[in-house]
């Protein structure tokens, strides 16, 4: 996790709850929700926390992200504006994900001279690129009722583990006020994809690196995915019989759902030396023969 630059343009990490300094042309918040006097001794040590006046909540059509996404997107605008300040992207991320942000840096600055969009690089990430069907079954994690969402479709929308935003869609989207007249969807990766679809942008796959959203491909962890009520009940399910895939961030821009603190400092090695993938690829390897020796069933 990133924090907030000082004057010489050098940037904070949040490294296991120490703050590490580097130099990157980058400022970096966490948006975050719940009472004030849990975070005020923070907000005022760090100065890199946007504070939601909201309840902390997640619970299907009460979620809270949305709100933060979009007042993250308009107060960046609106000091951008107001202050003159020049920027080309934001990039939205979650708390379990670790990002290469030079290899995010490559891809936003990537040139393709075979790609004739004109808004390419607008709205970027791990996208659904087509019209998805709305899910209201009740026993899915996330089903959306009627009343919230009368339509049937989705409209193209990039999944919320991290996707950039360039200066011209936060322009449209704040400066006309989509944000704001905008119908509250819950799911805050489909709330800005249909402040996209307003503003005429449509969403990208990254080119030159992976937003990669899950650690696990097989059926029965994405079922996993699908039917878990909460992040404790599918982390819990998972130490049983679940391996998951290797460590490493060479062809990546974005892992999601990093596991614990040990899988994200694996991560940051095979970022500082790729050869340390091989490393985690033989002990993906032993894990796998441990299970097989002893005749237990497992899933990737």
């Amino acid at each position: 996790n990133l924090k907030t630059p000082t004057s010489d343009g050098k940037i904070t990490f949040s490294n296991g709850g120490e703050r590490v300094t580097t130099t990157f042309k980058s400022s970096v918040y966490f948006l975050v929700a719940g009472p004030w006097d849990q975070i005020v001794n923070e907000f005022n040590k760090y100065h890199d926390l946007i504070w939601i006046d909201q309840e902390e909540v997640y619970r299907k059509e009460k979620s809270v992200l949305t709100l933060k996404t979009y007042s993250f997107m308009s107060i960046i605008q609106n000091i951008a504006e107001t202050f003159n300040y020049k920027y080309t992207h934001v990039f939205k991320t979650d708390d379990d994900s670790y990002v290469d942000l030079n290899a995010l840096h490559m891809e936003l600055v990537h040139d393709d001279n075979n790609d004739n969009e004109s808004n390419a690089k607008d709205y970027v990430g791990h996208c659904q690129l087509d019209y998805t069907k709305v899910i209201r079954d009740a026993i899915y994690k996330w089903p959306l009722t009627t009343q919230i969402y009368p339509e049937t479709y989705f409209p193209g929308y990039c999944q919320g583990a991290g996707y950039a935003l360039s200066h011209q869609f936060l322009k449209c989207a704040f400066s006309q006020k989509h944000i704001a007249k905008v119908r509250f969807m819950p799911f805050e990766d489909v709330a800005v994809g249909i402040v996209a679809e307003r503003c005429h942008i449509q969403p990208s796959q990254t080119k030159t690196g992976e937003i990669k959203v899950s650690r696990y491909e097989s059926r029965q962890a994405k079922e996993l995915t699908k039917f878990s009520k909460n992040r404790h009940q599918y982390n819990n399910t998972l130490k049983y019989n679940f391996i998951p895939i290797a460590a490493c961030m060479t062809t990546r821009i974005v892992q999601h759902r990093v596991i614990d603190d040990e899988d994200m400092h694996n991560l940051h090695k095979t970022v500082l030396d790729p050869g340390y993938c091989k490393t985690m690829r033989r002990k993906r390897g032993r894990m796998i023969q441990n299970f097989e020796k002893k005749g237990l069933e497992w899933f990737g």
